[in-house]
């Protein structure tokens, strides 16, 4: 793969959510035995748990679509992080602090029958 290929993969997407229109961010962080896993960030605020496992569906599915090397994927780990200001009274440009959440797990059902 072209180091154009792993820049293009491994920048961060905003994405929106369909049902609450919230926006998120989200990166592929690696392609390992047909798994796929992605970082999700969430901003603090966010609804926590009704709308989490849906949007990590969402975001799995997007990169899984939007990329031809990643259609053969079998399944998904979703690492979930939130957003956190520090406590400072300077400007808002200081970084923010991630806390991780949860990880998710899925998998792609495309090709099974009932």
């Amino acid at each position: 793969m072209s180091i154009e290929k792993i820049n293009k993969y491994n920048a961060p997407v905003t994405l929106r959510h369909t049902e609450t229109g919230e926006e998120y961010s989200s990166r592929i962080l690696a392609f390992k035995n047909g798994v796929l896993y992605v970082e999700l960030v969430l901003d603090l605020d966010c609804k926590k748990g009704k709308y989490k496992r849906s949007l990590a569906i969402q975001a799995a599915k997007y990169f899984r679509k939007e990329n031809d090397e990643f259609q053969k994927s079998l399944a998904s780990k979703i690492s979930v992080f939130y957003t956190k200001k520090p406590n400072t009274n300077k400007n808002s440009n200081e970084n923010f602090e991630l806390i991780h959440d949860s990880t998710i797990g899925i998998i792609f059902q495309d090709g099974l029958l009932n």
